[in-house]
């Protein structure tokens, strides 16, 4: 299975409520800068952040509605986890870190050791959404997430 509830891959549009509104906003010329939209919500900021070394050490508990992740770290979205000081950050300027033996993707062993990893990073935050938005279709946008995720909402 490689995904549920996920639309399809497509180019990223921000919504605005006018033409006008889309016009007035200083993205309208210069595409590099945030969307100042009605109709858009960043969630960029301080989250929650708890790192495990491998799938196995995960809080899997963390879903439920009354989690206190009061003993979690802070991390800045976007960011990344190895930048922040959790595990290894992974830099290919001379040979890749994989052995070459496809099509499985094993890590080297004196990369890390003598067993694959899978590390996993938990993000919490909480949020409201707009009361005007109560009937609109809401789509939850993520630009950096490239191996996999698990979103509960």
């Amino acid at each position: 299975m490689f995904a549920i509830n996920k639309e399809n891959g497509h180019a990223t549009f921000m919504p605005y409520a006018t033409t006008a509104a889309l016009k007035a906003d200083a993205r309208f010329k210069q595409a590099w800068l945030n969307p100042n939209s009605t109709e858009v919500q960043s969630l960029n900021g301080t989250w929650k952040f708890h790192y495990a070394p491998d799938a196995a050490k995960r809080d899997t508990a963390f879903v439920k509605n009354d989690y206190n992740t009061a003993a979690w770290d802070n991390i800045d979205v976007p960011s990344c986890w190895e930048m922040k000081g959790y595990d290894k950050p992974v830099y290919v300027n001379v040979d890749y870190i994989f052995e070459d033996d496809p099509p499985y993707i094993k890590l080297r062993k004196e990369y890390r050791g003598k067993v694959d990893p899978n590390p996993v990073g938990s993000y919490r935050r909480d949020f409201d959404l707009p009361a005007n938005w109560d009937g609109k279709r809401v789509f939850l946008h993520f630009d950096g997430i490239y191996s996999g995720a698990y979103v509960w909402v």
